[in-house]
């Protein structure tokens, strides 16, 4: 791999060879094993992009990689140190049976060629290219790699309904839990929402929401770029294009591990609840529900929903949390791939649930209210007994309801991490008693 990037910087200073020699060795195996290893359909799509033809170079030239003249397309657009000649497009014979000649292609490409080509090399050869012997060389790399990454071309917009399963892949790829109809729910609850990065290929690379829930509040989440975007400026734009959307008013999120400095001291969100964090719960694993209670208080019904229960629900929200959700309640109770099901004492409503399927094909269970512990037990085992075609299950608690992270270890699920909530103006309080599993940690503060 380093002679790969030393004979492209070489092509890149003096220009097209007529032709180049190789002895044909078999020290290049292992990388052409690698390079076999692209998947060029799925690199390729929608871009241009060139592929050897010729015989191979030292068995290793058979894969995506930059023919020589690589940067005249580029108009002398390039930082110091990239100035490569312009040349003539002087032909290279091909076909010459002599064994040891290696003929490489003809011709120029794009910028965006070269931006796929520093991506599929970044991972693979980032740590060779730290250990390798001419610190010039390595420099040469990290400087093309941060310019090709630091101008690709992309937009920042608003996310559309075509584009949520594209943004949920973004989200899914960080590792994280989200509903496979989610996005949807609380797009149609702010339709200005969401701010997504989109290449010119329609490429969707990173994503920031934040949620008005009334005039004086919103919340913030799903804020994510792909991996391989990272460190270049793309999260900042979408994030600044959410905070001009919320503008002045109170903000909450919860930070991730390891991010509540950077939020508080620099992303002005000061206020740190400091009585409880977001637990993360959640495995692949199948999970031991039969450990939870099935007993249900004498004068309760836990049943499924129905729209009837509505108007209940909405009182009971509205009481627990303060203002008014009726429409992403509602939306989350008809959600696609989702069950619900509700507490009912006389002709009120006691408490509600919802288990959903996730990105990652688990049962992912949130709102869970409940007046009473022993009706949450009872509703949480109901949910997971209701969604048995997933392979695993996920559950935001709040650290200081001590009987909700009881039924967590009761059925044997582990805790994954656990995230601060951060405010910028102040706090939104609730009876956290009642709350046994957060609505969403992405879209709600509750």
């Amino acid at each position: 791999m380093v002679r790969q990037i030393a004979l492209k910087f070489f092509i890149d200073r003096q220009g097209k060879q007529v032709e180049i020699f190789s002895d044909s060795g078999t020290n290049f195996m292992g990388v052409n094993n690698f390079l076999k290893s692209f998947e060029y359909e799925s690199i390729g799509k929608k871009r241009k992009t060139q592929k050897i033809s010729s015989e191979s170079f030292g068995n290793c030239y058979q894969r995506e990689i930059p023919p020589p003249g690589p940067m005249t397309s580029l108009s002398g657009a390039l930082p110091n140190g990239y100035c490569p000649r312009k040349e003539r497009g002087c032909q290279i014979s091909r076909g010459d049976p002599f064994p040891t000649k290696r003929p490489l292609v003809e011709g120029n490409i794009s910028l965006e060629y070269y931006v796929n080509y520093c991506i599929i090399l970044r991972k693979e050869t980032h740590q060779r290219i730290n250990n390798i012997a001419h610190p010039s060389v390595a420099l040469q790399f990290r400087k093309f790699e941060r310019f090709t990454m630091e101008n690709l071309s992309y937009t920042v917009r608003l996310m559309t309904k075509e584009d949520v399963p594209q943004t949920l892949e973004v989200w899914r790829s960080t590792g994280m839990q989200e509903g496979t109809h989610c996005l949807y729910t609380w797009l149609e609850v702010d339709k200005e929402a969401f701010n997504v990065a989109v290449t010119d290929s329609g490429e969707i690379i990173g994503v920031c929401c934040a949620v008005i829930h009334h005039p004086n509040f919103a919340f913030v989440g799903v804020y994510a770029v792909l991996e391989k975007y990272r460190g270049y400026g793309v999260g900042k734009k979408v994030w600044d294009a959410c905070m001009k959307h919320i503008g002045t008013i109170n903000v909450a999120l919860n930070a991730v591990p390891g991010k509540l400095e950077l939020y508080r001291d620099k992303g002005g969100f000061p206020i740190v609840e400091s009585r409880w964090t977001c637990v993360v719960n959640e495995t692949e694993e199948p999970i031991n529900h039969e450990a939870l209670s099935n007993e249900v208080p004498d004068g309760i019904d836990i049943v499924p929903f129905q729209e009837s229960h509505l108007l209940a629900i909405f009182e009971y929200d509205f009481a627990l949390i303060g203002y008014d959700r009726k429409l992403a309640v509602e939306l989350n109770c008809k959600e696609f791939d989702s069950k619900t099901f509700v507490a009912i004492k006389g002709d009120n409503c006691v408490g509600f649930g919802t288990i959903k399927r996730s990105c990652h094909n688990v049962g992912q269970v949130g709102p869970l209210y409940a007046d009473d512990p022993a009706v949450a037990e009872v509703m949480l085992r109901k949910l997971i007994e209701s969604h048995t075609d997933v392979k695993g299950f996920a559950m935001m608690t709040i650290s200081s309801n001590a009987p909700a992270n009881d039924f967590i270890k009761k059925i044997g699920c582990p805790t994954t991490e656990e995230c601060p909530r951060l405010y910028k103006k102040e706090k939104v309080e609730v009876d956290t008693d009642k709350v046994f599993a957060h609505f969403d940690l992405n879209f709600s503060p509750y």
